[in-house]
């Protein structure tokens, strides 16, 4: 079953979160979901999913410091980040493993190794685990074309709206100034 969005509304005496201007936007609210399941493979096998953001102009002497998946089960992840690539990931610049302990919220992994955002090429942010059937969290679609990668063998990387799966990955990405 589908669980509820929640919606914030943003109030008219908030005028911006950082750099980003809610008024030249005309943005009224933010949709914030929550988790709906977790898609993987009928055997415990290698699972590779991940959001890719083609544009990273806006984060310009920004680095990612770490990164949050949501933890529905007690498993060893791997969080790579990319630089470059249009349909697949182009040059693995970071890579952190970590356990989970199938807290069911947001489990935050701090990266050995930051990241400068690049903002001529496009970023990746990818999971990957083999010790779950179904490893990969996500929500109800956001109908955002990168939020969707899929892989079995880190290479070759499809949507998963491809296969009838209309989701979106639950990982998040914290940026810094790199200052």
């Amino acid at each position: 079953s589908f669980t509820s969005l929640n919606t914030i509304t943003i109030p008219d005496s908030v005028t911006s979160i950082g750099d980003y201007s809610f008024q030249s936007s005309g943005l009224t609210q933010i949709t914030i979901s929550q988790y709906v399941t977790s898609i993987g493979q009928d055997t415990k096998s290698p699972l590779y999913w991940g959001i890719k953001v083609p544009n990273t102009y806006m984060y310009l002497g920004n680095s990612i410091t770490k990164v949050a998946l949501y933890d529905n089960d007690s498993a060893t992840y791997t969080a790579n980040i990319y630089i470059g690539g249009d349909n697949a990931p182009e040059k693995l610049v970071s890579t952190q493993k970590f356990s989970t302990k199938g807290s069911k919220t947001m489990f935050e992994v701090e990266l050995s190794t930051p990241v400068t955002i690049d903002p001529t090429q496009p970023l990746w942010i990818t999971m990957y685990c083999d010790e779950l059937y179904y490893p990969a969290s996500a929500c109800i679609s956001q109908n955002n074309p990168n939020s969707d990668y899929i892989s079995s063998d880190g290479k070759k990387w499809d949507h998963a709206t491809e296969a009838n799966l209309p989701y979106t990955w639950m990982l998040r990405a914290y940026v810094k100034d790199a200052k």
